[in-house]
């Protein structure tokens, strides 16, 4: 009566190596009474082994009166994706979630994601000219990329960008641009992250150079 989900940047498969690990636990009400040591026994060793784990445990109304009601979670769960357990309980869960939440008030959705990555921009960056960007959140990071792929979900019903151009939204040149700017964006987080042992976005001076050589750039004398 239950299944484990992943959401966010877990469900996409876009994990760096000290990502949080965003998990969901989705349940029928006669599993109730489990739950709690489910999760338990789920949860305990990722912590012993060092992962950060996000979780929550739902019902499939839980999910749509979320949705409904926080844009975040919205977004999240939109994002959902199956791991194991009940897969015929979390095509349900699918199925309502995008009938009745993922494609209704969609104006409204737009509005809310806009705001909230001007919001970001005023914290992170506003310019893709910043020396130390980071490279998730300021202006021309990764964040744009998620933000136009979930408003791309609920104004074009895709679950890709390569939908996107099935569909004719993008050319065939633009999508090969989009992938390459989103690989690019994420080595160079990957390389962030294991330089600093640890979640580390930001593009500090200190690690310029190592990023660099790490992605195979050299110098050439009289550089």
């Amino acid at each position: 009566h239950c299944c484990l989900v992943a959401i966010g940047g877990y469900g996409r498969r876009e994990l760096s190596p000290y990502s949080d690990i965003d998990l969901m636990v989705l349940f029928r009400p006669e599993a109730q009474k489990i739950v709690p040591e489910f999760v338990r026994q789920v949860l305990h060793p990722l912590w012993d082994i060092g992962f950060q784990v996000g979780h929550s445990v739902r019902t499939i109304p839980d999910c749509i009166s979320l949705g409904l009601s926080d844009a975040t979670v919205r977004t999240s769960m939109m994002e959902a994706r199956f791991l194991t357990g009940n897969s015929q309980l979390f095509q349900e869960f699918h199925t309502l979630y995008t009938r009745k939440v993922a494609t209704v008030a969609v104006d409204k959705y737009l509005e809310q994601k806009l705001a909230e990555r001007r919001r970001e921009y005023e914290k992170f960056g506003e310019t893709v000219y910043l020396l130390e960007p980071n490279v998730k959140k300021s202006q021309g990071g990764l964040r744009d990329l998620h933000t136009a792929m979930w408003i791309a979900k609920v104004a074009f019903k895709v679950e890709s960008s390569r939908e996107l151009a099935v569909k004719g939204v993008l050319s065939g040149a633009e999508l090969d641009e989009l992938e390459s700017a989103r690989d690019f964006l994420l080595r160079v987080r990957n390389s962030l992250h294991f330089l600093a042992s640890g979640h580390q976005d930001q593009l500090v001076f200190d690690l310029q150079e190592t990023v660099a050589e790490d992605l195979g750039y050299r110098s050439r004398p009289g550089d």
